[in-house]
């Protein structure tokens, strides 16, 4: 790097060597007056080149900004949910059931089997058995379903004693009548009905005439 104060001084001490081959040729007095006059130009040079020089350029810094830090965002999961309040249900209240039965009618269902007739006085249809006691046709007394034990209870009668080893009486119901079909035609039950059918039962061939032929 080249120091600009060291160049002003050659360049000026070259112009003072080519003045003095000038001033050669001039008279004394002249020569005189033109050095002194040099002298204080060359001074003020000399101060205003040291002035300039030692005047220190202020160096740019540059300033560091800081970024705004960004405001935190709350996480959605930190927050708590309010539980829902739980719904009280309210209790059933059992309607009681008014039982109205009809007492005729058609029942309709499918066996697996067709049966050979529709009298069940003359053979035992295993179709029909398999049903239960009692589906095809209403009896005098019926085995209660209802318990584990074998007992026999009422069917078409209310109520039954035996008076002595080879008498029994049977009371009759008096709510239970035959189907809308001629000749019965809806009429009432009556006592004259059952021994009848005890009595065809009875008759030899068919199906339960052994078990029934000692009445």
């Amino acid at each position: 790097m080249v120091d600009g104060t060291s160049n002003s001084h050659s360049l000026y001490s070259k112009k003072i060597h080519a003045l003095t081959c000038k001033l050669a040729g001039m008279s004394p007095r002249w020569a005189a007056a033109v050095v002194i006059v040099i002298t204080a130009v060359s001074l003020t040079a000399i101060g205003c080149s040291i002035d300039e020089s030692a005047t220190p350029t202020p160096a740019t810094v540059s300033t560091m900004t800081l970024a705004p830090s960004a405001t935190p965002t709350p996480n959605s999961d930190s927050t708590s949910t309010p539980l829902a309040t739980p719904t009280e249900i309210p209790s059933q209240t059992e309607v009681p059931v008014h039982y109205d039965p009809d007492y005729s009618g058609f029942l309709r269902f499918a066996i697996p089997e067709g049966p050979p007739h529709y009298d069940p006085h003359l053979t035992v249809s295993s179709a029909l058995s398999s049903w239960g006691a009692g589906l095809a046709y209403s009896r005098l007394l019926k085995f209660d379903t209802s318990t584990s034990h074998t007992s026999i209870i009422c069917d078409l009668c209310k109520s039954w004693e035996q008076t002595n080893p080879l008498t029994f009486r049977f009371k009759i119901r008096d709510d239970v009548r035959w189907h809308q079909i001629s000749p019965p035609l809806g009429r009432n039950l009556t006592a004259q009905d059952i021994a009848f059918s005890l009595t065809r039962m009875a008759t030899e061939g068919y199906a339960n005439a052994s078990i029934l032929s000692n009445i």
